[in-house]
């Protein structure tokens, strides 16, 4: 399948090319069972900008509101998290506060939920990405 582009583009050539698909063969189970199955609902996913000092706090109130599960630092941009080893709340502060790390997960119990909370140095300020699980 081609896109069209407008005649009077000079380079609608090179971009019809760039546009072409390949056919895509999807199967799907058309039985009514697996039709009325409900999608899995995916966890609740909460995004924000902090600076220093609002890191410092939020890893306060992990220490001492939540039961922590396993912290992991992530040093590459490629690569599985599960390739380093797991480290402590102090030495996670310690590797943000130095930028020594791209990101830092820290997954914990908290109200009954299993949160993943990613911490990553952007622009002088921490990007953090927060994921609820729900308890099974």
């Amino acid at each position: 399948m081609v896109l069209s582009i407008p005649a009077h583009d000079p380079d609608s050539s090179r971009r019809r090319a760039a546009y072409r698909l390949t056919p895509l063969t999807v199967m799907i189970d058309p039985t009514p069972s697996a039709m009325d199955e409900p999608l899995p609902k995916l966890p609740d996913l909460n995004d924000a900008r902090l600076d220093w000092t609002e890191v410092e706090a939020l890893l306060r109130d992990i220490a001492s509101l939540t039961r922590i599960l396993e912290i992991v630092p992530r040093f590459a941009a490629r690569g599985f998290v599960g390739e380093t080893p797991a480290i402590s709340l102090d030495q996670a502060r310690e590797l943000l506060a130095q930028g020594a790390v791209r990101g830092v997960q820290i997954r914990y119990h908290y109200d009954q939920a299993e949160w993943w909370d990613t911490l990553m140095p952007v622009d002088g300020q921490f990007r953090l990405v927060r994921i609820r699980h729900a308890l099974a």
